[in-house]
């Protein structure tokens, strides 16, 4: 696998560059999977080299990160930083957290609720860890809790 990877780099000079700004610069977290999608539907990667993958993000997180490759720890890298878009606070009395157009996150205050994009967070984080829907439930309630302050919020995700 290893030597299937390095042979793509060489090939691929788009990949290459795709991974030397991967490691050298903070990026949108959609165009860091766009390159596992790349290797998975393009470069003819299959699910069964997904634990090959999944041992590639864990050395990028960690190089990149300083923490472990964890469900946390990767809400906690790419997302952390948002801040809400009070600008789209409307009478739905919802906010809007959103990074290069895309919107991440929905704060619904009136009925408590956090949503996660699915295809951007909710989905990679299945993915990735493996995760049950209750498991992402759990750790992204923790997350809201710690990391953003919303208590007795519950996570949900919309498409």
């Amino acid at each position: 696998m290893k030597n299937k990877i390095i042979k793509i780099l060489k090939e691929s000079t788009e990949i290459d560059t795709m991974f030397k700004i991967m490691i050298n610069k903070d990026i949108n977290p959609i165009f860091y999977f766009s390159i596992q999608d790349y290797l998975i539907d393009v470069a003819g990667y299959d699910w069964s080299d997904v634990d090959q993958i999944v041992e590639a993000h864990q050395k990028y997180f960690k190089l990149k990160y300083n923490m472990d490759f964890t469900p946390y720890n990767f809400l906690t890298a790419f997302f952390n930083h948002m801040t809400p878009n009070k600008k789209y606070l409307n009478s739905d009395k919802k906010i809007f957290y959103e990074k290069n157009g895309n919107t991440y996150f929905i704060n619904d205050f009136d009925n408590k609720v956090f949503y996660f994009d699915f295809e951007n967070v909710w989905n990679k984080i299945s993915e990735i860890f493996g995760l049950s829907q209750d498991e992402i439930k759990k750790i992204t309630k923790s997350w809201i809790s710690k990391e953003l302050g919303l208590k007795r919020y519950t996570t949900h995700y919309w498409n």
